[in-house]
């Protein structure tokens, strides 16, 4: 009978630093791992800008009276804009997820053609919705493309992705929009193969 209970015992404490071993084997890459990717729906402003909303918000009736109101974008349900004093914006970026952009920020926009165009943060814009019923605002950014990516931006809608230097290979495109449609372009053709946003 003696023999029994100890091997109760000793089954318990395998078992026990089995437990031990696989939570602590799955729980330590978590502390290692950097910020997880995120990717956010940007919407076309103008010929060499994209609209961008970061983070839904409550303003709570705070939004400044002053606040310029900006030309609505040209992606359409991407609401009126009004510039932002970056110090207002910052008050609203306190959550844990809150993502900390900034004027001159660096970010990715994923375009056709397998072309990533590096945009930077040139306005800060919030819009201010129907809080009072339980919707959300939203504060953000007019984010530029550089002028050789300007060609590529050809859609309405992109992802745009925290800033990533590009690899050995390289993130250019395989060719120019016109080459890659065979002339065909957003206005009225359509190349094979190809995902928008």
């Amino acid at each position: 009978m003696r023999d029994l209970s100890n091997f109760g015992k000793r089954f318990l404490a395998h078992l026990t630093v089995l437990f031990i071993g696989i939570t602590t084997a799955q729980c330590a890459p978590t502390h290692a791992q950097a910020r997880p990717d995120r990717f956010w729906l940007a919407g076309r402003y103008d010929g060499n800008r994209v609209i961008v909303y970061f983070d839904a918000v409550k303003f709570n009736g705070t939004l400044p009276t002053n606040a310029r109101k900006l030309a609505p974008p040209l992606a359409e349900r991407f609401f009126d804009p009004v510039e932002l004093p970056a110090s207002y914006v910052a008050r609203l970026q306190k959550g844990r997820d809150a993502e900390h952009f900034t004027l001159g920020g660096k970010y990715d926009l994923l375009l056709d053609y397998g072309k990533i165009a590096t945009v930077t943060l040139t306005t800060l814009v919030g819009t201010e919705t129907d809080e009072q019923v339980g919707n959300d605002s939203f504060i953000g950014a007019l984010a530029t493309l550089d002028d050789e990516d300007v060609p590529y931006l050809r859609e309405s809608h992109y992802a745009l992705r925290r800033h990533q230097e590009p690899h050995a290979s390289g993130s250019a495109a395989v060719g120019t929009p016109d080459a890659m449609a065979g002339g065909a372009t957003s206005q009225g053709g359509s190349v094979p193969g190809l995902l928008s946003l």
